[in-house]
């Protein structure tokens, strides 16, 4: 989700990368009420990764030994945990809020995420968010007066992500952010019939269409087939 913003405006104004501290520590969010995770509205939109493992990710053990019942993109929007909206000119999914508590679908009966171990990137983050330098190049910001834990400490922003693979993360998240980008240049010169089908194509794609991977090294290889050859047929710039 592009925001038309200034740092000064939404963060503490500094550029960080993933080997610099940053105070953003929570400690578990210990006492925390789980207030980033209520009024979120349609914010928390998801990339392919995210539904990857909302879906089929975290039901497979590190041997790749299926460990419970895999579930779909579709079952997630039938179970209303998810929804899908436009965002800047493309169809997205996001998570959904609860109609009467305003809360996260996935915060179980104690205000604690239920799949914390697969949360979304945007969950991930924060407080931190990232700042685009180009349609191919991000740093970490600290947000500012988002997160309500007090006492904050500082931490390596990659010990606070907690991804293990986060180079490939980086680059996937990159080469991401370049294809909507270059996504919504080509949706601003078509009419409403064929931005409907090139919704659905980008949709079929990236998210409806299982992927067969059984761990994230196999979700980025398979992920990058899929961008090519959307690249290609959609008759975008080369990645």
């Amino acid at each position: 989700m592009i925001r038309e913003t200034t740092l000064e405006e939404i963060s503490d104004g500094k550029l960080y990368e993933s080997n610099d501290l940053v105070k953003a520590e929570t400690n578990n969010c210990s006492g925390c009420r789980a207030l980033c995770c209520k009024n979120m509205d349609k914010s928390i939109v998801l990339d392919p990764r995210d539904i990857f493992e909302l879906t089929i990710g975290r039901f497979f053990d590190e041997n790749k030994e299926q460990i419970g019942e895999t579930i779909s993109f579709n079952d997630l929007v039938d179970s209303k945990k998810i929804a899908l909206n436009i965002v800047d000119g493309v169809i997205l999914p996001n998570i959904t809020m609860d109609n009467e508590t305003k809360s996260c679908q996935f915060l179980d009966e104690f205000d604690r995420c239920s799949v914390h171990k697969n949360r979304p990137g945007i969950c991930r983050m924060f407080p931190l968010g990232r700042a685009w330098m180009g349609p191919d190049n991000f740093k970490y910001i600290l947000q500012t007066n988002q997160c309500h834990k007090e006492g904050l400490t500082k931490v390596k922003v990659k010990k606070w992500l907690g991804i293990s693979e986060l180079e490939e993360y980086e680059k996937f998240s990159c080469l991401w952010h370049k294809y909507l980008t270059d996504v919504r240049t080509n949706l601003s010169g078509l009419d409403d019939n064929n931005r409907h089908i090139f919704n659905m194509y980008n949709l079929k794609t990236f998210y409806t269409t299982c992927y067969k991977a059984k761990n994230l090294t196999g979700f980025y290889r398979e992920f990058s087939m899929r961008l090519k050859k959307a690249y290609k047929e959609l008759n975008l710039a080369d990645i």
